[in-house]
């Protein structure tokens, strides 16, 4: 039946609800009793509005009205259903806990079963931790497995509690006794992973691990498929299953279209460590994974285009990927991008407005001198231009202001007046615009680093200690690049353990050296391979810095360590201190020589002075001036002051014959 040909009523109805031009009996018949008042009918079509079924087009918007309408008068249902709709959210509904909070406890209170576990899991998302357990433990005993499952999560995973693995595991197990798949989950997770933890230990069951995930991934729960792949791909647990683990990985990878199983099935495939290798196969599931968001296969993928991995290069495929990553807070990709605009980057970053104001500092600081014009020239203009977009030399564009103007009787104020109104007024515009483009670079690798570094990415939050303690790119600021160098030392960050160490040692931070400060943080990067940190550590033992005792044997300890490494020239020199004046250890000449022939060869000053001493004092070896003189002339090449003296006494002592030349 056409559109025209429907009682009026219904054509009417048809444009105020969305009903599709075909006629739906039923949905008339819902369409009038909603329209009179009637709560059931108003529920009823709500629901199909939200899924845009029985005639009428999908709209979640009216779809809230009617449920408020119907929950107005006491429907219980409305009032749960709207706090599923806030609960999920949607294209056009921003999900909203508090929200959902709000319905699902008007329709608790009114006695609905399934509210007392959907507050529940709402106020986990809400963090009120403390209520939701309260909540749950009100569900529980009523059967309802799902409480019975959040309450084993929540001693599971301490969320506002101890973590108690055996409270966590009563709970699951009598969830998973009445069917959740998810309580098998969880109840499979803990059997897998167990705990050594001192007052919460569990030890593990593989089998009824392997036994629960495999119920579980039976009934398509795509978590347990993708752990049961994870262990048996692993083979830490179990023996090792290739096929098997596939099985399920593909299985969550098609069925459940998961995201993660989408990318480590094309990374497998794609690196071709345990299987053939299949390029085609590993890109192609790995785009599906990024189709799906996810993060780090984005990331992969803007790798693989960009450094042309087995595809052909696509330096413009793999930006997209990388951007897309980062997008999605992907650290690395925020690091990757980050990097690349700071290498673009020239000069340092400064806002607009504070380029002008130092500009217009600088204007009306130039002297006044006879021959002034109340003109300027395009050539001056430029330069100053230049100077406010680029960050140029603002006292070279005022220099060339003053020599390009020539006629007399000109005053500051004119000259002030001029330039403010060919410059601020006339030209802000065009100069903002200009200025925005040369900094952008600037600006996006600051933002990017930020970000990454905020989202627990160590090295970029090195970087950025960096930048603001060299000053280059953004403003010297030594107690923010502190900051961020604490931020990356506490992740573990080697290099930034050492800056920050070296800010104390040196104390740049505090304009006083505090040793006992950097000790600690030495201490924990020496003890893990750096070799800087290692180095300086050992001078604190050698000098007794701090409140540190002087120790040898700890300094040669860290000195020898950190002289491994070919570029620690002044460990090496150290060594050779050591040894040739036997400190904490018997003097052993051949040793010292041989460190300070290695330090020699990164033309470290102070080991030539001390290989030339060697051959000179007649302590260590017979003296030999032609050595002597050859090692204090390199020294002194390398401005080393105190090998003057000894050179000049050795070329003006008399040569004489050797026997042998007699």
């Amino acid at each position: 039946m056409s559109q025209e040909n429907q009682p009026k009523e219904v054509r009417q109805n048809s444009q105020t609800t969305g009903i599709v031009p075909l006629v739906f009996p039923g949905t008339e018949l819902t369409i009038k009793a909603a329209n009179r008042g009637d709560a059931a009918a108003q529920y009823k079509l709500g629901c199909l509005h939200l899924e845009g079924k029985g005639g009428v087009v999908l709209d979640s918007q009216k779809a809230i009205e009617l449920f408020t309408a119907a929950a107005s008068q006491k429907h219980l249902d409305a009032h749960h259903k709207l706090g599923l709709v806030y609960f999920e959210g949607s294209a056009d509904i921003p999900r909203d806990y508090n929200q959902a909070k709000i319905w699902f406890e008007s329709a608790m209170q009114s006695g609905h079963a399934k509210s007392h576990y959907m507050l529940g899991e709402t106020l986990l998302q809400l963090k009120e931790y403390k209520l939701a357990r309260e909540t749950l433990e009100v569900a529980a005993p009523k059967g309802n497995s799902d409480a019975l499952q959040l309450l084993g999560k929540i001693y599971y995973e301490g969320l506002g509690v101890e973590k108690n693995f055996r409270t966590a595991e009563g709970y699951l197990y009598k969830a998973a006794a009445k069917g959740n798949v998810e309580g098998l989950y969880l109840l499979g997770k803990l059997y897998l992973e167990g705990s050594t933890e001192e007052n919460n230990k569990f030890a593990p069951r593989y089998s009824d691990a392997i036994d629960k995930l495999t119920k579980a991934a039976d009934q398509n729960h795509v978590g347990s498929k993708f752990l049961l792949s994870k262990t048996y791909l692993e083979g830490i647990v179990v023996p090792k299953d290739i096929v098997a683990g596939l099985k399920w990985l593909i299985d969550a990878a098609e069925k459940n279209n998961h995201a993660e199983s989408q990318f480590l099935y094309g990374k497998i495939h794609f690196d071709g460590e345990i299987v053939q290798p299949d390029h085609d196969e590993g890109i192609a599931y790995m785009t599906k994974a990024a189709g799906n968001n996810y993060a780090e296969a984005q990331f992969s993928l803007g790798n693989i285009y960009k450094m042309g991995n087995n595809v052909p290069q696509d330096v413009e495929k793999g930006n997209a990927f990388l951007k897309a990553a980062a997008h999605n807070n992907h650290a690395g990709a925020q690091f990757v991008l980050g990097a690349e605009h700071l290498s673009a980057c020239n000069g340092q970053l400064i806002e607009f407005d504070q380029s002008l104001e130092q500009s217009i500092k600088l204007i009306k600081s130039i002297p006044v001198k006879k021959g002034w014009f109340n003109e300027v020239s395009a050539e001056t203009l430029k330069a100053y231009k230049d100077a406010l977009v680029h960050n140029a030399d603002f006292a070279n564009a005022a220099d060339l202001f003053v020599n390009a103007t020539t006629a007399a009787g000109s005053s500051r104020a004119k000259k002030t007046t001029y330039l403010e109104e060919k410059i601020i007024n006339n030209e802000t515009s065009a100069l903002k615009a200009e200025f925005k483009n040369t900094n952008k670079d600037c600006k996006e690798s600051l933002d990017l680093l930020t970000q990454s570094a905020n989202n627990g990415h160590a090295e970029s939050a090195n970087t950025l200690g960096d930048l603001f303690m060299k000053g280059t790119v953004i403003a010297k600021d030594i107690n923010v690049a502190h900051e961020w160098y604490k931020n990356a030392g506490d992740k573990g960050n080697l290099e930034s353990l050492y800056s920050s160490a070296r800010m104390h040692y040196t104390g740049v931070l505090n304009n006083e050296p505090d040793y006992d400060s950097a000790f600690p943080l030495l201490t924990e990067a020496a003890a893990r391979g750096h070799t800087k940190s290692q180095e300086m550590l050992g001078h604190i033992y050698f000098k007794g810095l701090g409140t540190t005792q002087v120790d040898y044997a700890l300094a040669r300890l860290n000195f020898d360590k950190a002289a491994q490494a070919k570029e620690q020239f002044v460990a090496q020199h150290m060594m050779g201190v050591i040894y040739s004046k036997g400190l904490g250890i018997q003097r052993n000449c051949g040793e010292a020589k041989k460190w300070f022939e290695i330090a020699a060869e990164s033309d470290y000053a102070d080991s030539f002075y001390e290989l030339g001493n060697m051959f000179n004092d007649e302590v260590c070896f017979d003296k030999n001036r032609t050595l002597a003189i050859d090692y204090y002339s390199k020294a002194v090449e390398k401005n080393h002051t105190e090998a003057l003296m000894p050179l000049g006494t050795l070329l003006d002592e008399p040569v004489y014959a050797q026997p042998q030349d007699l």
